[in-house]
C-alpha cells in the first residue's frame, strides 16, 4: 500500500495540475508491486520541490562558490512535477528486494530518453531512498 510521511505529500500527489500523471501511475503500480509480492508498504517521503528548496539542498557548495550552478530539478513544478522519492529502509526491504524492485519500473516503466526511471541514492544527510522520475511533459511511456 502507498503511504505518505505527511499529509502534505497525499495532496501534492493527487494534485493533477501540478504532478505529472505518470508519476502517479508508477507509484500505484508499484506499491501494488510490493505489497502483492512482498507485503510491504511504500512511503512516499517527496514530490513537489520550490527553487528554494532546491537551492537549500546544494547551500553548502553555493556558500563555497558564489558561482555554483544549482542543478535543475525534476521535483520542481515546472510546469508539472516529474520525480517522486521513496524512503527505503535496509531493514524493511533486502537489497536483492531492491534489485527486483528497480528491475521491475525499469522495464514496466522505461524512458524513451535513455535516462533512468528509477534508482537510489543518499540525501545530503546520508538516508538513502528511491527516486523515481519520468521524462519531462511526458504523461507516457515507451
Amino acid at each position: 500500500m502507498l503511504r505518505f510521511k505527511y499529509q502534505f505529500l497525499e495532496l501534492e500527489f493527487y494534485d493533477w495540475e501540478q504532478t505529472s500523471s505518470l508519476i502517479r501511475t508508477i507509484f500505484i503500480d508499484l506499491s501494488a508491486y510490493i505489497w502483492t509480492k512482498y507485503k510491504k508498504d511504500i512511503w512516499a517521503t517527496c514530490f513537489h520541490r520550490t527553487e528554494e528548496e532546491q537551492k537549500e539542498q546544494y547551500r553548502g557548495e553555493i556558500e563555497a562558490d558564489p558561482n555554483f550552478k544549482v542543478p535543475y530539478s525534476p521535483h520542481l513544478v515546472d510546469p508539472q512535477c516529474e520525480a517522486g522519492d521513496l524512503s527505503i529502509v535496509t531493514s524493511h526491504f533486502t537489497e536483492e528486494e531492491l534489485l527486483e524492485v528497480i528491475a521491475y519500473v525499469s522495464k514496466r516503466f522505461p524512458r524513451k530518453d535513455g535516462l533512468k526511471t528509477i534508482f537510489t541514492h543518499k540525501t545530503k544527510s546520508g538516508v538513502e531512498h528511491l527516486h523515481i522520475q519520468v521524462q519531462k511533459n511526458s504523461n507516457d511511456f515507451a
